[in-house]
């Protein structure tokens, strides 16, 4: 049985769609992303199963109980659920320990204690009992707010960007953190971001949400590899568009001809998705292709390139090989990691 199913959730403010019904499930010991850029009824979603707002249709279930539909709503406090705040909504004249006991009233005083104890190593944050917020680091709040919401062994914790407002590189020591204690405590996660690494790396599966709507829904690899949608190539990772027509079963274009996968109809117009690791490239200097720039990354260069169409695509090469700007290079594709999409009108003049 899932511990969250949403069914046909929806919701309303005004003549907007914030959520525009949308259905998942999310199972017992799953960490599950809800990813989309600002605006999209990410959070909305998230204070829909939190029961801070009330669905205009559609329900929300709790190990298969109804939490909420249009009729009801069961309160927030009454719904097993631990939440942790984009900005952990520490109490700022509270110690750390009383933090962690402020939702624990309903347990006895001596096991309250002994929650707060067992909290406080599971985090790392042995001996700040004592400490107060402003005390803290932005990654020691965060763990703070996060003991908060598991401390009365909530049936899934919810978070809300949770890395959003830490360093770049906090954010990334705080990333592998946290997913090594969701991880060891088994804890059914649902968290909404618009960073695609962040939900990459934590996640087990992830919704992609654009407009309200559901785009997607699938593993990391799923939704990286084989997008859905035009919408969902774009927004996860970078992502060039190859003009291309449908020709005997196979898929011409100026890089190459490639199977179609999607059965597309005779003589369709279509528009390959490529990544910038499915592009090669080979100095020729009988080729018409040229490389524009190049951006040093660190880990990898980043390779510009032009067709004789005039069209721009992207190769990620290592950061040890460099090629110099102007060079005629001959440009192939990985064909196994190529996605297909109708064109759309403006695309087909282009051609």
């Amino acid at each position: 049985m899932s511990v969250i199913k949403v069914s046909n959730l929806t919701k309303k403010f005004g003549d907007t769609f914030a959520v525009d019904n949308i259905s998942f499930e999310v199972k017992k010991g799953e960490i599950f992303a809800i990813l989309g850029p600002s605006g999209c009824g990410k959070t909305t979603t998230l204070r829909l199963i939190a029961g801070f707002e009330d669905p205009d249709d559609g329900g929300v279930y709790i190990e298969g109980t109804l939490a909420a539909d249009k009729q009801k709503s069961t309160p927030p406090e009454n719904r097993a659920i631990g939440m942790v705040f984009q900005d952990y909504a520490l109490f700022p004249h509270l110690s750390v320990e009383k933090n962690i006991l402020f939702g624990l009233e309903r347990f006895p005083r001596e096991q309250r204690s002994r929650i707060v104890i067992n909290m406080l190593e599971f985090v790392g944050l042995q001996g700040f009992h004592d400490r107060y917020p402003h005390q803290l680091s932005g990654g020691q709040q965060q763990r703070v707010a996060l003991a908060r919401a598991m401390a009365p062994c909530p049936v899934v914790v919810l978070l809300d960007e949770p890395l959003s407002n830490l360093d770049a590189d906090m954010r990334m020591k705080m990333r592998k953190e946290l997913l090594q204690i969701l991880k060891r405590a088994q804890t059914t996660t649902i968290l909404v971001t618009h960073d695609q690494e962040e939900a990459f790396t934590l996640a087990d599966n992830v919704a992609v949400l654009n407009n309200g709507m559901l785009e997607q829904l699938g593993t990391p690899e799923e939704i990286y590899h084989s997008p859905a949608t035009r919408f969902v190539a774009d927004f996860v990772g970078q992502a060039d568009f190859i003009n291309g027509l449908v020709k005997d079963n196979r898929i011409v274009t100026e890089i190459g001809t490639f199977q179609d996968k999607s059965n597309f109809e005779e003589g369709s117009h279509v528009q390959l998705m490529i990544r910038p690791d499915d592009i090669l490239f080979i100095p020729d200097n009988e080729s018409g292709s040229t490389i524009v720039s190049r951006e040093f990354r660190g880990e990898e260069n980043r390779y510009t390139l032009k067709l004789p169409s005039g069209k721009i695509v992207h190769s990620s090469r290592p950061s040890t090989e460099v090629i110099k700007e102007g060079t005629n290079v001959r440009v192939e594709a990985n064909p196994m990691h190529i996605v297909a999409f109708l064109a759309e009108y403006g695309d087909k003049q282009n051609e």
